[in-house]
């Protein structure tokens, strides 16, 4: 777990720690091209992780952390990679980078149509189970109405039998 224990800590757990320093050894290993840029979202009021996960990355390859673009602002980062994006495509080792971006992209689209299945399949028993919900308040609701009826029928069958 990255995130520390206590309760407003914007720092790194122990193991957290552990983990960003095995970080330039896998990117080392699992993306061997030059690496001339490290990003990370800028510091929130709730954490800096981002910038102390990649911070061993960063140091090990002597590059510095981007870090002014706010989490989840795409926009914004979109702008700033436009430039890097260009330089990529230019670069002799573009052959190597464009299938390993791809398969990550498909890999994200299969991710989001599963979830977004998986969604539907939630809504979906979601409100069949609403609706048999409904059924059934409706049903209780009828059968409540006619315990009265029932009531009413029988003061009304004693009064006529009274008469």
């Amino acid at each position: 777990m990255e995130k520390p224990t206590k309760e407003g800590d914007k720092n790194l757990s122990a193991a957290g720690e552990y983990r960003a320093s095995q970080l330039p050894a896998y990117f080392n290993k699992s993306f061997p091209l030059a690496k001339d840029h490290v990003f990370a979202t800028h510091e929130s009021k709730n954490s800096n992780r981002p910038v102390l996960t990649i911070t061993p990355t960063a140091t090990k390859l002597d590059l510095k952390v981007h870090h002014k673009i706010k989490n989840k602002k795409f926009k914004e980062l979109a702008k700033e990679l436009k430039p890097l994006l260009t330089s990529v495509q230019s670069s002799p080792q573009s052959y190597q980078i464009w299938p390993k971006v791809e398969d990550l992209v498909a890999k994200e689209r299969e991710m989001q149509e599963k979830l977004m299945a998986r969604h539907s399949t939630v809504v979906d028993s979601f409100e069949k189970k609403l609706r048999g919900q409904d059924i059934e308040n409706r049903i209780a609701s009828q059968q409540q109405k006619i315990a009265v009826l029932r009531q009413e029928v029988e003061y009304l069958l004693e009064y006529l039998s009274e008469i």
